[in-house]
């Protein structure tokens, strides 16, 4: 029988690790945009929600993905370089299993929010509105425009 090794993962290059950061950093502030966009509690209709929703879907699972992948970089750069820790009776190799425990379970998480946003979504799927917004003020001023807007896309993934 044959035993096949697996080749040496290489370090990452400067320009990717850079890279990452800036992806990571635009990934963080996207999502604190979204936040500060919606702290007013303003209403958003169905139809253009439900593109919002489809658009963090893909965040979510792309998440778990970059979680799991980052997590195997660790446990790699064990093999590459000489790790060590700042506690002296610390061993590198428990360091990042415990890391890679950490990060499965927040990649598991990132993929439920994908789930549970799909079904957000599919619950959504159907709804459509006519008209203006239906304010409960005493506006003296009236636009008369009339709109429909509808997802159109059905259930989802």
């Amino acid at each position: 029988m044959h035993t096949v090794t697996p080749p040496k993962p290489r370090p990452a290059t400067p320009d990717q690790l850079a890279g990452i950061l800036t992806q990571a950093g635009t990934a963080s502030q996207a999502v604190r945009g979204i936040v500060h966009d919606t702290l007013g509690c303003d209403a958003i209709a169905a139809p253009e929600l439900y593109l919002i929703l489809d658009q963090l879907e893909d965040l979510a699972y792309a998440l778990d993905q970059a979680l799991r992948q980052l997590a195997g970089s660790l446990v790699h750069s064990l093999a590459v370089w000489d790790v060590r820790e700042d506690i002296w009776d610390a061993k590198p190799a428990t360091s990042v299993a415990q890391a890679c425990d950490q990060l499965d379970d927040a990649a598991t998480y990132a993929y439920r929010a994908g789930r549970r946003t799909a079904a957000a979504r599919a619950v959504i799927a159907g709804q459509s509105y006519t008209g203006g917004p239906n304010h409960t003020t005493t506006s003296s001023t009236s636009t008369g425009s009339t709109s429909t807007a509808s997802t159109g896309t059905g259930a989802g993934r």
